[in-house]
C-alpha cells in the first residue's frame, strides 16, 4: 500500500512540475512575442525571425508540458481508482465474513 502512495505522489509531483514548466513557457512565449512585435520596426529581419521562432519554440514547450502533466495526472487518477476498488473489495469481503453465522457444534 505504501508503495502505491509513493508512486501516486511521484506522479502528482511530475504533473505539477510539467504544468509549472508549461505555464512558464507560455508566459515567456507571450512576453517574447509582445517584445518582438514592439521592437520589430527597429530590428532587422533576421532578429524578427529569431524572436518569432523563439516564441514558437516556447509555445511548443508549453504544450508539451501540459500534455506530460495531463498524462501524469491521468496515471495518478487510474492508480487512485485501482486502490479504491481494492479497498472496497476488501471491506466488502470483511463485511461478508462478519455477517456469516458462526457454525455451532451440537
Amino acid at each position: 500500500m505504501a508503495h502505491h502512495v509513493e508512486t501516486q505522489a511521484a506522479l502528482f509531483l511530475r504533473a505539477l512540475h510539467s504544468i509549472y514548466v508549461a505555464l512558464g513557457a507560455f508566459a515567456s512565449a507571450t512576453l517574447v512575442t509582445l517584445l518582438g512585435a514592439g521592437v520589430a520596426p527597429y530590428l532587422g529581419e533576421l532578429w524578427l525571425h529569431v524572436i518569432a521562432w523563439l516564441g514558437v519554440a516556447l509555445g511548443l514547450v508549453g504544450v508539451g508540458g501540459l500534455v506530460l502533466g495531463c498524462v501524469s495526472l491521468f496515471h495518478a487518477t487510474q492508480l487512485s481508482i485501482t486502490h479504491i476498488r481494492e479497498e472496497a473489495a476488501f471491506v466488502r469481503e470483511r463485511l461478508a465474513q462478519s455477517k456469516k453465522p458462526e457454525a455451532t457444534d451440537d
